[in-house]
C-alpha cells in the first residue's frame, strides 16, 4: 500500500508536468488548424462556375469554397430580393462536385423546382431558386471574359475535427485542476462538462441541423472559452458559474443570429 501510495505521489506529478508542456502545444496547433481551414475553405481565386439569373440575364461570379448566398451585405452573394433571406444558403464545392444547402430560411431553397431538404448536388444547367430569384449554373468556359485557372482543390480540416481538439485541451485544464490540490476533486468536471455540453450542442445544432459547413471560428471562441472558464475554476469552482452563464446568454443571442431569419 505503501508502496502504490509512493508510486502515486511520484506520478501525478510527472502527469502534471507533462499536461503543461502538452496543452500549449495542442492549443497552438488547434487554432493554426483552425485559421488554416478557414483560409483554405474561403480562399478567393478564378471562377470555376458563375450564376446567371434567369430574368436579368446578370452574372455573378462563384469565387469560393464555399459561399454564403442571402440578402445580408455579409454573405458572398447578395442578392437583392425581398422574399430572400439575410442567410439563405450554402453553395459549397467538393470533390464530388457542387452542392448547395439550404441554411434555415423561411421561403426555403429549390433546385430544378425541387424543394432540398439537405444537401444537394448541383450540376452546370441547374437552377437554384430562392425566394423570387432563380439563378442558373454556368462554367466559366461558356463565358467570355473570364480566365480560368488550375482548379483548388485542397480540402479544410474537419469542423468536428477541430472541436474535438478544443474539448481536448479543456479536459487536459480540467484533469490538472482535479490533482492540482493536497487532495483529488471531481469539482472542475462540472464546469468542463457544462463547456462540452454547450460547444457540442452549438456544433450540432449548426452543422447538423442548420447544414453549415464552417464552424472554425466558433471552434476558436470555444476553445478560449473554454479555457478561461477552467483557469476561473482553478480559484474556485463556484466562480466560473458566472463565465459560464455569460456563455449560455452568448448562445442564446447566437442562436437568433444563426436561426432561421
Amino acid at each position: 500500500m505503501d508502496f502504490l501510495t509512493i508510486g502515486l505521489g511520484k506520478a501525478v506529478p510527472a502527469l502534471l508536468y507533462f499536461l503543461r508542456v502538452l496543452v500549449p502545444v495542442i492549443t497552438a496547433v488547434t487554432m493554426c488548424g483552425c485559421f488554416s481551414s478557414l483560409k483554405l475553405g474561403r480562399r478567393k481565386e478564378d471562377p470555376v462556375i458563375v450564376l446567371k439569373n434567369t430574368v436579368t440575364h446578370g452574372i455573378i461570379p462563384v469565387l469560393y469554397w464555399e459561399n454564403s448566398i442571402g440578402r445580408s451585405r455579409s454573405c458572398d452573394i447578395v442578392l437583392r430580393d425581398s422574399t430572400v433571406s439575410r442567410d439563405h444558403a450554402v453553395l459549397m464545392r467538393r470533390e464530388s462536385g457542387w452542392i448547395v444547402t439550404d441554411t434555415g430560411s423561411k421561403s426555403g431553397t429549390f433546385v430544378n423546382g425541387r424543394k432540398i431538404k439537405s444537401a444537394t448536388p448541383v450540376m452546370p444547367g441547374d437552377v437554384i431558386t430562392m425566394g423570387s430569384t432563380s439563378l442558373s449554373l454556368s462554367r466559366t468556359a461558356d463565358v467570355k471574359g473570364l480566365k480560368l485557372k488550375k482548379p483548388y482543390r485542397r480540402q479544410a480540416s474537419s469542423p468536428a475535427a477541430l472541436l474535438f481538439s478544443a474539448s481536448a485541451v479543456q479536459l487536459m485544464f480540467c484533469v490538472q485542476l482535479c490533482l492540482a490540490g493536497e487532495k483529488a476533486s471531481l469539482e472542475p468536471l462540472l464546469p468542463f462538462c457544462a463547456v462540452f455540453v454547450m460547444e457540442w450542442g452549438m456544433y450540432f445544432y449548426s452543422v447538423k441541423l442548420l447544414g453549415r459547413v464552417s464552424f472554425e471560428l466558433e471552434t476558436v471562441a470555444f476553445l478560449l472559452c473554454g479555457i478561461g472558464v477552467m483557469l476561473i475554476a482553478g480559484t474556485g469552482v463556484k466562480n466560473s458559474y458566472t463565465q459560464l452563464d455569460d456563455v449560455g446568454s452568448s448562445l442564446g443571442h447566437a442562436h437568433f443570429q444563426i436561426g432561421p431569419c
